[in-house]
């Protein structure tokens, strides 16, 4: 059939196809593997560099010896933007196609910003789709509430309400008492 089949004990464990190559069983990998597009899991056609399919339940990652588990990395010199996690539903499909329209929320390292205040954001999606920015923790640990550059340890811009006790060494502010 122009197909070459690997077999063991009587059974084909490695075959090639018109579409590739097709393992029965196990993939164990003991070195590096290359792969040049993407890796499909629960699909048949991967969308994207890993494309876990429609239904594809619980993801698990381990990291041993107190190591780091997942590491996401932008390339280049570190000064780019780069989304850590995004979740959402679009008004179409997930094929990545620009017209999409996404309600959700993300989280981002802002790698963009100018000096020390590389920051992770927070943002959720507006009535149109638009990503905006509700909360921004800088590297120096300042904290944003509706401010993309806080300038103390915790800037929020707006009207704050608080149910409980407040407790501080020092209190200032101007208008009213």
């Amino acid at each position: 059939d122009s197909n070459v089949h690997l077999y063991h004990d009587g059974n084909s464990r490695l075959y090639t196809s018109s579409s590739g190559v097709n393992v029965a069983g196990n993939l164990d990998i003991t070195g590096t593997a290359v792969i040049g597009t993407s890796i499909g899991i629960n699909t048949t056609s991967a969308a994207y560099t890993l494309d876990l399919g429609e239904d594809p339940g619980t993801i698990r990652v381990v990291s041993e010896n107190n190591g780091t588990a997942i590491r996401i990395g932008a390339g280049g010199n570190g000064n780019s933007d780069v989304t850590l996690l995004r979740v959402d539903g679009a008004t179409t499909n997930h094929d990545g196609e620009s017209n999409d329209t996404h309600y959700g929320f993300s989280t981002k390292y802002m790698g963009s910003r100018s000096g020390n205040n590389n920051s992770l954001s927070i943002f959720s999606d507006n009535q149109t789709g638009t990503p905006v920015e509700g909360v921004t923790i800088n590297q120096d640990g300042s904290v944003g509430i509706n401010s993309t550059n806080p300038s103390s340890r915790l800037d929020v811009d707006g009207d704050v309400k608080i149910s409980g006790v407040v407790t501080a060494t020092t209190f200032s502010g101007s208008g009213a008492s």
